[in-house]
C-alpha cells in the first residue's frame, strides 16, 4: 500500500507544480506583465463588417502604418496611466519624445484591458499577455459598420 501511495503523492505534488508554473504563482499576475516595461507593436489585423453584399474585410493595419509609428514605445504605467514614446524614427521632429497617450485598468480576473485614449474607454478581451507578449481584441462601431481589431505587442524590458 505504501508503494503505491507515495508514487500517487508524488505525481498529484508534480502536476500541481506544473500547473501553479504554467499559470503563473501569484507573485507575478497580469498587471506586473503589463507594467514592467515597454510594448512595440508587431501585428494589427481588423476583420470589418461591411454587410451583404460586400460581407466581411480582412485589413492589416500594421502593413499600412507608417514605418515611424512601428517603433513606437507604449509604457503601461502603475499609476493607471499610459506614456508613449516616438522610438528611434519620429513621424515628426517637433514631436515631443514621449507624452501622456490615456488611462488603462484591468477587470478582477485580469482578463479584460480597459484604455481611454482620446475619447472614450475601449474593452479589449486579453489574448495573451506574459512576459513575451500582449496581444488584445476589441470590437468597435462607426457609422454602423463593425470593425473586430486584434493587436499584437512584444514586450521590451
Amino acid at each position: 500500500m505504501k508503494k503505491t501511495i507515495l508514487p500517487l503523492i508524488g505525481i498529484i505534488f508534480l502536476l500541481n507544480a506544473c500547473s501553479k508554473q504554467s499559470l503563473g504563482d501569484g507573485s507575478v499576475g497580469r498587471t506586473k506583465y503589463l507594467t514592467s516595461g515597454k510594448w512595440m507593436i508587431i501585428s494589427s489585423n481588423a476583420i470589418v463588417a461591411y454587410g451583404p453584399p460586400v460581407g466581411n474585410q480582412s485589413v492589416d493595419l500594421y502593413a499600412a502604418m507608417p514605418v515611424c509609428k512601428k517603433d513606437d514605445l507604449i509604457f503601461y504605467n502603475s499609476n493607471n496611466s499610459i506614456t508613449a514614446d516616438e522610438g528611434a524614427s519620429k513621424c515628426s521632429l517637433t514631436d515631443p519624445q514621449q507624452f501622456p497617450a490615456g488611462t488603462w485598468s484591468l477587470n478582477d480576473s485580469e482578463t479584460v484591458l480597459t484604455f481611454t485614449s482620446n475619447g472614450s474607454p475601449i474593452s479589449a478581451d486579453i489574448l495573451q499577455l506574459d512576459s513575451m507578449a500582449l496581444s488584445f481584441r476589441y470590437t468597435t462601431v462607426n457609422n454602423g459598420i463593425s470593425s473586430t481589431r486584434t493587436d499584437m505587442y512584444s514586450h521590451i524590458k
